[in-house]
């Protein structure tokens, strides 16, 4: 049976070549915006995922995106186990537009059902912060 046993969005995630650790940092857990929409540059999702021995060890997914029921970003993923009981997908999303405040949900489907989700809160707050200076 195929598992999702963590699922995380973050700023950063980073693949050691030598040892092949992963280091997320800077985990969403909620995000409080001024003005809409906002956009986000990069945004990384981490999957760990699990199979056992007579599951295939090449399986089709996809990691959903969506703000308040509203579909953002559909990420298909091909996964190679190679052999292996565990894989480690990790997604970059460039340029993702939040149109609202609301719960920004990502949600990771295997044959069409939901193995793991994450939500980010994702809030309005009052008006920029402004400073001025002068200099003669």
């Amino acid at each position: 049976m195929i598992t999702c046993k963590v699922m995380v969005a973050a700023e950063g995630i980073v693949r050691d070549a030598e040892t092949n650790n992963i280091s997320v940092f800077n985990i969403l857990e909620n995000l409080s915006v001024t003005s809409f929409p906002l956009f986000m540059q990069k945004l990384y999702v981490l999957c760990y995922i699990r199979r056992e021995d007579g599951d295939p060890t090449q399986i089709d997914c996809e990691i959903k995106v969506s703000i308040n029921d509203d579909e953002l970003v559909a990420m298909p993923l091909r996964l190679d186990f190679l052999d292996q009981n565990v894989n480690r997908a990790t997604g970059l999303i460039q340029g993702l537009a939040i149109p609202s405040p609301g719960t920004l949900h990502f949600v990771f489907l295997y044959d069409g059902s939901e193995l793991n989700s994450y939500t980010i809160t994702v809030k309005k707050t009052g008006k920029p912060e402004t400073t001025t200076t002068t200099t003669v």
